[in-house]
């Protein structure tokens, strides 16, 4: 059974599978090096309503003894996962009413404690957690495109004030985009996931 969660995540996805490739695609793929040779669960666990009940289908498809790994973005983000985000709310952009959270009761922390126990809880055996930090090298125009063309939760807060809002949230981002911007002018974005395995 889906959540409201779950049906926002699919409105939000639906249809956006180029620009993602454009855009945040090469962002996710850093940690898959370290997932390799086990099931994996690469920044999924961010789009389910019930991630417990994910994790515990997971375990229930992968043989005794085998490995899964799973990644999600820590929170609080670096400063750089936060950057569309901090513009955004420097004009006053918020989270679109019809966009709901997930309940408290299928949260929980974005921390490794808060991973490597929801790992723990799907049953997995000698369930651990490490943060895996880097910094993501893009342009100030592709990053900012796949949140203005309605990627994920920040793109719906980006587009809810129409192209007045958007327009606000671009020139709050130029100017906190400084602190990140290389002599070339690029973006040097500091991000940090959480990195999880388990034992089936």
């Amino acid at each position: 059974m889906t959540t409201p969660f779950d049906d926002a995540e699919r409105r939000i996805w639906s249809g956006r599978a180029e620009v993602y490739a454009r855009t945040y695609a090469r962002l996710c793929a850093h940690p898959v090096e370290a997932l390799l040779d086990a099931v994996l669960a690469n920044f999924v666990l961010n789009h389910v309503g019930r991630p417990l009940a994910a994790l515990t289908e997971l375990r229930r498809a992968t043989r005794p003894g085998g490995r899964v790994a799973a990644t999600i973005w820590r929170a609080p983000g670096a400063p750089g996962q936060t950057l569309i985000g901090r513009a955004a709310q420097a004009v006053g952009l918020t989270r679109p009413a019809w966009l709901p959270a997930l309940d408290p009761d299928d949260d929980f922390p974005r921390t490794p404690e808060g991973l490597a126990a929801l790992l723990a809880a799907a049953g997995f055996l000698e369930a651990t957690c490490s943060e895996v930090a880097w910094d993501h090298e893009t342009g100030a125009d592709e990053w900012w495109a796949g949140a203005e063309q309605g990627i994920g939760a920040i793109g719906q807060v980006l587009n809810s004030r129409g192209p007045e809002g958007m327009a606000e949230a671009r020139r709050a981002y130029d100017g906190l985009s400084a602190e990140f911007r290389t002599p070339s002018g690029q973006l040097v974005l500091p991000h940090i996931a959480l990195l999880a395995a388990g034992t089936a």
